[in-house]
């Protein structure tokens, strides 16, 4: 993947988010936090995860 697409991909993400109302968190996350793998078959799968985090209230809205 072309570091293009990357970018392309990230303000895709931040558009998404910010259209649910919700923050993002600038941060880097180190090796030794604990992780959920989110699988999806589908390209656009991880709209389906912030749709979850926020449906479970796990993401704070502004």
């Amino acid at each position: 993947m072309q570091p293009d697409n990357l970018i392309s991909l990230k303000d895709d993400m931040v558009a998404f988010i910010a259209g649910h109302g919700m923050r993002r968190l600038n941060a880097y996350v180190t090796e030794d936090v604990p992780t959920v793998i989110f699988e999806e078959e589908n390209p656009d799968g991880w709209k389906d995860f912030v749709e979850h985090a926020k449906a479970a209230g796990s993401l704070s809205s502004p």
